[in-house]
């Protein structure tokens, strides 16, 4: 019987319709399942599975296909869905629901359903895996929390600031280091950072700084607690740039360092005290010195000179009169006088040399030079100028104590053969420069940042004592407020600068 032309056609369209719709349904990357229920919503059947479900669920639809939804998709029931099928079977509203599966306290799968009610009374979920995505979730959250929990917790004060002064992230610990008692408090409070400067100076000189350089480290400056009082803190922070290249906001950490700047004053004020004392302890000494030097001139000099006259008195009166043995003793003991006299004014010379009082530094350094090269063989040159006023007596006596002891120095540990000195008074201030050209030493530390005290002599005899020598030229130098500097190189002698800046001030 043939069938009518319109059944053909509607046929047609109708298998057009459904190889359109299972295309549709097996290309679509989403997890589609069809279920029908032959008992009013009790239970529910898989009818059909597409490709994408397939994928998510790691099994064939054919595995799948005829099965209750509780006897191949085992935890839906546990976790809430099969509930929710009902619901919809019999509302017919369709419903979202999101099922997280757990193993070993451990995000082992996601999904997330969307579930309708079709015309036909079969129910289909339509979802996707969302694992990969939640784990990656979960890790940035525990992640964020160990980070705040880092935040929260570190001693160290961190912050985010804008350029225009205020704070965007405060953390507890720098919130507590200003006195207040949560971020939140000090975010809202401090409403212009550079208020918190004791000199709102130090801010801008931040700012410079990081905005130059990129960065800065260890910025330390006043700041004001919320009580009102000042503490010490010390920055480090870097610029955040966007883009562009345009500052966005400084962020970095502070520390307080007011305890450190109290012990640092406190350290400054006692060195001060020992420098003061140290001051009045070589006035005392150059007293003394000077003391002692016009005894030993007054007393024991006269007295030695009285003898040498009576001794070459009765040596003419008795000349002609005594054995040979006699006249060599006598002789012998004028020349052990001279000898005694000369050693006497020697230790007069070193405990107090006139010339230095009478007529200054420069005439001194040059007397002295001239007796050390009578000493020691090794060759001295002294020059400079001296400034048309005195010094002040403690300088002259530093500068002159210096020399000594650097000379000394030499003579003991340097093999030196020529030693030049100059000394150079102009614009308030005073330079003594002294150099050997002996085989001097290498220092492993740099002066400027270093004590002496801290230097190393590496690899020659006896440069271990000479340190100690060093020591008392620099607290000299200081006791003057001048600076010494010392430098040396193995091979290519040593160079001592002394350097006293307000000379006539002092």
């Amino acid at each position: 019987m043939d069938v009518p032309l319109k059944e053909m056609d509607l046929e047609y369209e109708l298998k057009r319709y459904e190889e359109r719709y299972r295309e549709l349904f097996e290309s679509m990357k989403i997890g589609i399942i069809i279920y029908e229920t032959t008992d009013r919503g009790k239970t529910f059947i898989i009818k059909d599975v597409n490709a994408g479900a397939e994928k998510i669920e790691h099994v064939k639809r054919d595995l799948l296909i005829g099965k209750k939804i509780e006897d191949v998709q085992l935890e839906i029931k546990d976790l809430g869905l099969l509930d929710v099928l009902k619901r919809v079977y019999k509302t017919g509203n369709p419903e979202h629901y999101s099922i997280g599966i757990y193993r070993d306290e451990g995000l082992a799968g996601w999904r997330d359903y969307y579930v309708y009610r079709l015309s036909t009374g079969e129910v289909v979920t339509v979802y996707t895996d969302e694992t990969e995505r939640k784990q990656i979730e979960e890790k940035l959250l525990k992640s964020e929390e160990r980070y705040r929990n880092i935040f929260e917790s570190i001693i160290e004060g961190i912050f985010q600031t804008t350029p225009d002064g205020r704070f965007i992230l405060v953390n507890p610990a720098l919130a507590n280091m200003y006195g207040y008692d949560s971020p939140e408090e000090m975010i809202s409070t401090v409403e212009d950072i550079q208020k918190l400067y004791v000199n709102p100076e130090d801010r801008i000189r931040f700012k410079n700084i990081v905005e130059t350089y990129g960065f800065v480290k260890g910025f330390e400056s006043c700041q004001y607690h919320k009580n009102g009082s000042q503490i010490w803190i010390s920055i480090n922070a870097h610029a955040v740039k966007d883009k562009d290249g345009k500052i966005v906001c400084y962020e970095g950490t502070a520390e307080n360092i007011t305890l450190r700047k109290k012990a640092e004053k406190e350290l400054l004020e006692q060195q001060e005290e020992l420098r003061s004392l140290s001051k009045r302890l070589v006035d005392i000494e150059e007293a003394e010195r000077k003391r002692f030097s016009q005894e030993l001139h007054d007393t024991v000099g006269q007295n030695l000179t009285a003898i040498s006259i009576n001794l070459n008195i009765i040596n003419a009166k008795i000349h002609d009169m005594v054995s040979d043995d006699i006249k060599t003793r006598l002789k012998d003991s004028l020349t052990l006088l001279e000898q005694t006299t000369e050693k006497i004014r020697n230790i007069m010379s070193d405990l107090r040399p006139s010339v230095l009082d009478d007529y200054g530094l420069l005439a001194a350094l040059k007397w002295y030079g001239r007796i050390f090269s009578s000493r020691t063989g090794i060759n001295v040159a002294v020059d400079g100028v001296e400034s048309y006023e005195r010094l002040n007596p403690s300088i002259e006596n530093s500068l002159f104590r210096i020399t000594q002891e650097a000379l000394t120095n030499t003579a003991k540990h340097s093999g030196a053969t020529e030693v030049y000195i100059n000394l150079s008074i102009e614009d308030d201030a005073a330079c003594l420069t002294i150099y050997d050209n002996g085989k001097g030493f290498e220092l492993t530390s740099e002066y400027g940042n270093k004590r002496l005290e801290d230097f190393d002599f590496i690899n020659e005899k006896g440069e271990g004592k000479a340190k100690w020598g060093l020591i008392t030229m620099r607290e000299r130098a200081l006791s003057v407020k001048g600076e010494l500097r010392i430098e040396s190189e193995k091979g290519k002698g040593t160079k001592v600068i002394v350097y006293i800046p307000n000379i006539h001030g002092q």
